[in-house]
């Protein structure tokens, strides 16, 4: 499935600085290899790389972070109340 230059910008502004790293370790344990600079041009709305592998990954790695967040939440919550 393609994406359009907007699906990718929230995409790559759903990632914080230096997601690319963890992109790239999930990656090498399904023994494929990407530098990082690689995974950086295809999360690019602006550059003509793409790999849906990549992509797969960084959903992934978005939805993760975003799972931490909500679970930060609810402990931060949790913890004002007890006090």
């Amino acid at each position: 499935m393609l994406f359009d230059k907007n699906d990718l910008t929230k995409l790559r502004d759903l990632l914080p600085y230096g997601s690319a790293s963890k992109i790239q370790g999930k990656l090498s344990k399904r023994n494929k290899t990407f530098s990082i600079s690689y995974i950086n041009q295809v999360l690019d709305p602006n550059d003509v790389k793409y790999n849906q592998m990549i992509i797969d990954v960084a959903f992934e790695v978005a939805q993760e972070i975003k799972e931490q967040a909500i679970h930060n939440k609810q402990r931060l919550a949790f913890l004002s109340e007890e006090f």
